[in-house]
């Protein structure tokens, strides 16, 4: 094994880098290079250091875990270790590709048999490139998005269809969901149900919505360089900043 193992914490949650960061502090085999709250935070610093593992979340405000990958030089990938809470499909393709994957909320036992397994791979002379070029190539070929969801209708059971939805939002513990002008709840967290989404038909545009893509009719100018989303059905929501940038770029795409 090399002298050090320089790695990379990247994740949207400052609490879920904290936890990282105890668990590894200390290690001799490890160098700590940096933590990143978004893919292109670690992107730039890809650009300037060389890492050899990096802990990566799947779901984040700019690009998700795999879209950080595809955006890498693919001469010089590091390891990667996942660290999601969503995707029974997802989870396969890890365990068959990556190093490893953690399912949050994680154990510290766990936590260890990935980092020595981490250990056990990086000190092996392995081609880094294949495993991440498959588990990209499983990534866009999986379809096993949702297609409906069951929600309750007064003292029915109604099946929603996903392309029906116009907007989910978070509210109060539930998430809210919009559909054919009318407004049903799901007990179901955003992080968890976004991953079930296909990404080509819905984009988070707030940390607390994401919105149909067909459904967008126009960005309006709100005040001091924010935006509304404004849909067909003129219902309109905020425009985060941190995710304005990607969903123009979808939009001129479309």
């Amino acid at each position: 094994m090399k002298s050090k193992i320089n790695y990379l914490i990247v994740d949207d949650e400052a609490l879920a880098r904290d936890s990282i960061k105890i668990l590894l502090k200390g290690d001799s085999d490890l160098n700590f290079v940096g933590e990143c709250a978004n893919g292109k935070e670690a992107l730039d610093l890809l650009k300037n250091h060389t890492i050899d593992l990096i802990w990566l979340d799947i779901q984040m405000p700019d690009w998700n875990g795999f879209e950080v990958l595809e955006r890498m030089n693919f001469e010089q990938l590091p390891y990667v270790v996942f660290v999601t809470a969503y995707d029974e499909f997802a989870l396969k393709a890890f365990e068959y590709n990556a190093v490893d994957y953690l399912l949050k909320p994680f154990s510290n036992e766990r936590f260890y048999k990935a980092l020595r397994k981490a250990k056990e791979v990086i000190s092996k002379t392995v081609d880094k490139e294949l495993p991440i070029r498959e588990l990209i190539r499983a990534y866009r070929n999986q379809t096993s998005y949702r297609k409906r969801f069951s929600v309750r209708e007064k003292d029915r059971i109604l099946l929603l269809e996903v392309r029906d939805i116009d907007w989910i939002k978070a509210s109060d513990g539930y998430l809210e969901v919009g559909a054919q002008q009318k407004k049903y709840l799901i007990q179901e967290s955003l992080k968890n149900l976004e991953g079930q989404l296909n990404p080509e038909e819905f984009v988070r545009i707030h940390r607390s919505t994401i919105v149909n893509l067909s459904s967008i009719r126009a960005l309006e100018p709100y005040f001091n360089g924010e935006y509304h989303v404004i849909l067909k059905n003129q219902e309109r929501f905020k425009l985060s900043r941190n995710y304005k940038d990607k969903l123009a770029t979808i939009l001129d795409d479309r």
